[in-house]
């Protein structure tokens, strides 16, 4: 895996207090390394 040096994009605002993440990345998208 190459060094992660930049990252280039457009920020988001979500105008909502206490923002569930699951709004934004679902559990059934994330993994786990062990």
């Amino acid at each position: 895996m190459e060094k992660f040096t930049k990252l280039t994009g457009v920020a988001a605002p979500m105008p909502i207090v206490n923002v569930d993440t699951d709004m934004i990345i679902p559990k059934d998208y994330l993994k786990t390394i062990k």
